[in-house]
């Protein structure tokens, strides 16, 4: 354990400008998906609230395992473009590009949840949104990280990096991102189980 925490301090000091500008950019999206929801005409507006109060029906009354296989999926979904385009090289640009849109989606879901349900939408977003969002959003970052880092080694390896050296780069990437995997299925977890539930007692004691 001491092992990994060490592995884990050097990491994060090696790559801390990565890190910072990795963050920079999420929390971009988020200030721009926020002040998105202002430019929405009121007929889209509309649209939308009913499709979000019939996803609250659908996810307090759905089957918990569809709904965790749903959430999964879409977890996972941001991971493994990711892990692809750190093996492409040309798409590393288009890592920042995802990183910001997973940003402005939240920062959207949020704004709008506030405008439409003033008080019961922040309840809603603390209660199922910030829990599993403390775990999807550092999972992205550092899969972001990982995903520039085999970039740059491929980069290198073009210029006299060995065969066995990239495949060694290449396990310990692979790795690294099936275990961000993992601890993105918990936040399905989480959302699957817990926000459902602080949803259903939301809706039991306000009226939205």
């Amino acid at each position: 354990m001491k092992r990994l925490r060490q592995l884990a301090v050097d990491h994060i000091r090696h790559n801390l400008g990565l890190y910072l500008v990795l963050t920079g950019v999420y929390l971009a999206g988020v200030v721009f998906g926020a002040l998105g929801v202002g430019a929405l005409q009121p007929d889209n507006q509309k649209e939308l609230a009913g499709f979000i109060q019939k996803s609250f029906a659908d996810l307090t009354a759905g089957s918990t395992q569809v709904t965790i296989t749903g959430l999964l999926w879409e977890n996972l979904k941001a991971l493994v473009v990711t892990y692809v385009l750190g093996m492409t090289v040309i798409g590393m640009p288009l890592i920042f590009v995802l990183v910001f849109t997973r940003g402005f989606v939240l920062g959207f879901a949020v704004g709008f949840l506030v405008q439409l349900h003033a008080w019961q939408g922040v309840l809603i977003t603390l209660t199922g949104i910030v829990p599993p969002a403390l775990i999807t959003i550092p999972v992205l970052i550092v899969t972001a990280v990982s995903a520039i880092n085999f970039s740059l080694i491929l980069v290198r390896g073009s210029h006299g990096w060995q065969g066995k050296a990239l495949s060694r780069q290449f396990a310990a990437y692979s790795g690294t991102v099936l275990v961000l995997a993992c601890l993105g299925g918990t936040a399905a977890l989480v959302q699957g189980y817990v926000s459902p539930l602080m949803l259903k007692l939301i809706l039991a004691y306000s009226t939205m």
